[in-house]
């Protein structure tokens, strides 16, 4: 079973259309795609992890790091 890292540097890789081993090297995720590819890739990891991710949340989110830290906050919150 892949760790939720590993699932979302696939998802990161899939949706902003970078190499994988890229994804954690990114400094700034929005700068690897449009605004709507942002929004997509927000969208799928709610999904995948049926959580919320709020617009505070999205606000403070820019790098491959803080996405894997607000994951890991909104799975911890739910158990």
């Amino acid at each position: 079973m892949k760790s939720i890292k590993e699932q979302l540097r696939d998802i990161v890789a899939e949706r902003l259309e970078m190499e994988p081993d890229a994804v954690d090297k990114a400094d700034r995720l929005e700068d690897h795609g449009d605004s709507l590819a942002f929004l997509d890739l927000v969208s799928e990891v709610e999904k995948v992890f049926d959580i919320r991710i709020s617009n505070e949340e999205l606000d403070k989110l820019t790098s491959f790091a803080d996405l894997v830290g607000v994951v890991e906050q909104s799975l911890l919150a739910r158990a």
